[in-house]
């Protein structure tokens, strides 16, 4: 008995070094691996308008007018993204809530076509889709920056300069923590959105409306079907960001409740701007003027300034519409910085990027390392978006933005084709917000942009054959690198 008691105190003991050493590395793994849930409904909407107004609306509309013979079919070209954002909107609120973790769709495809996919995501966001955004709006941001202070001579390393300083002082911000970088968000989208409504009514302030402008039609067009799928790809990154309060869902408080709601008057606030300020476009320019490909000039200032004719003073107007610009570019380009290391994050805590990636600063609670390493690769890409020009006449904005919505598409599509696949699959799974019309408003989305893509792939053929071919070389790294690991974290269905 004095030899079985020992023996049996030193079991208890082991067995309390034991739970002891698990309590203290699962408290390590909280303090590493997992975000606070720090915002609001408010930042919600802010983050979805602000990822989606940057620079678009003021730069599109002449890659929109080169494409379509009129305004009537430019205005229905932003009418279509619109009505396909919303309909994006409201399937993929169904998967938010489902899944409202750290990644967005990487967990999104993760969960409905398996690991591969979700990898894909994360391979074509970091190499082409979110760096590559980052880099086409960091350039528009030191465009206007330069003009702001009158210095529109500038070389153009200089201004790759202002605009990978501009990258490095949105990562450091948001390094620091998520508040830091959804109060900055709140504040630059609030002003985006004056900045439109004032646009939107200027014509009709100065008396400058005419209603001639947008009844006129141009004869040296493109087919029209053509021309207008063009237009709408165009216009598609103008609206594109309404996915990315996803990948923020494991940071907002009640994602449950407030995703849906966020996502919809977002895209739906977004949508009016946007069809205000393109009236106020046609009301004012001609489509020759809008299409003029050796105009390099922005199409909003250029507005401003024939709006503001008849008053002089168009220098001044076009200096704050500058400003106005860089404070909208910045705001989306912080939205992105904010965003995208999330899905990184999650990548990187499931072991199928690396591992180091998943780890959250232990003073800001932020993921830090991936921030900056998405910072680095921006940067890579705007001294080098020249380089993968197949075009030389091409606007190196243009060529990082046609790259970025061409994968986009195919990923963004499947994602919303995912709550299909899902209903038929878990159609037991919580689901505390249903998608209505489903499965008419996720096949409509999937056939429509199914179309867009195809057109992209007849009329931009080297530019998808590179990105189908980046997309086949993610799937060998992946078939190469994937480990037979399970993941702790990861979930064995919708709603675990």
């Amino acid at each position: 008995m004095q030899d079985v008691e020992p023996a049996g105190r030193r079991q208890v003991r082991r067995c309390l070094t034991l739970c002891c050493d698990h309590g203290t590395m699962m408290g390590m793994a909280k303090a590493t691996s997992e975000l606070l849930r720090v915002l609001g409904p408010g930042t919600a909407v802010a983050v979805v308008a602000g990822s989606m107004i940057g620079s678009g609306i003021f730069l599109k509309p002449q890659a929109v007018a080169q494409a379509v013979p009129h305004f009537g079919l430019a205005l229905t070209a932003w009418v279509v993204g619109g009505i396909l954002a919303l309909l994006g909107a409201l399937a993929v609120a169904e998967l938010s809530v489902l899944f409202p973790r750290a990644g967005g769709n990487y967990v999104y495809l993760r969960e409905t076509y398996g690991p591969l996919w979700g990898f894909l995501w994360g391979w074509v966001d970091f190499w082409i889709l979110r760096t590559g955004s980052i880099a086409a709006l960091a350039t528009v941001f030191a465009r206007c920056a330069i003009q702001v202070v009158g210095l529109e001579s500038v070389p153009v390393a200089r201004a790759s300069g202002v605009a990978a300083a501009a990258i490095a002082v949105l990562a450091g911000v948001n390094v620091l923590g998520a508040r830091w970088g959804g109060f900055l968000q709140n504040l630059t989208t609030w002003i985006k959105v004056a900045s439109l409504l004032l646009l939107a009514c200027l014509p009709f302030v100065s008396g400058r409306a005419d209603l001639s402008l947008a009844t006129a039609s141009m004869t040296d067009q493109p087919l029209p079907w053509t021309g207008l799928g063009a237009a709408v790809l165009a216009v598609l990154w103008a609206y594109h960001g309404w996915m990315n309060l996803g990948p923020l869902a494991e940071e907002i408080r009640e994602p449950q409740r407030y995703l849906p709601p966020a996502l919809f008057t977002g895209v739906g606030l977004v949508m009016a701007l946007y069809l205000a300020v393109n009236v106020a476009y046609g009301l004012t320019l001609s489509q020759e003027v809008l299409a003029d490909p050796g105009d390099h000039q922005v199409v909003a200032i250029r507005f401003v300034q024939e709006a503001l004719a008849p008053y002089g003073g168009q220098g001044i107007a076009a200096r704050l519409i500058a400003a106005a610009i860089m404070v909208s570019v910045f705001g989306a380009l912080n939205a992105n910085i904010l965003i995208g290391p999330r899905t990184y994050f999650a990548l990187g805590r499931e072991g199928l990027f690396p591992q180091w990636l998943g780890a959250v600063h232990a003073r800001f609670y932020t993921p830090a390392r991936a921030i900056v390493l998405q910072a680095v690769w921006a940067v890579v890409l705007l001294f080098r978006a020249p380089l993968i020009q197949d075009d030389p006449r091409e606007n190196p904005f243009d060529t990082l933005t046609n790259y970025v919505m061409f994968a986009a598409i195919i990923f963004e599509t499947m994602v919303v084709f995912g709550v299909v696949v899902l209903r038929w699959r878990c159609p037991q799974a919580p689901r505390l917000y249903r998608c209505p019309a489903c499965p008419w408003i996720p096949v409509g989305y999937t056939l429509a942009l199914a179309c867009v893509l195809l057109n992209t792939v007849y009329t931009q053929p080297t530019k998808s054959a590179l990105g189908l071919l980046f997309i086949f070389c993610g799937a060998l790294v992946y078939c190469l690198t994937r480990t037979r690991q399970t993941s702790p974290l990861q979930s064995s269905g919708p709603g675990a």
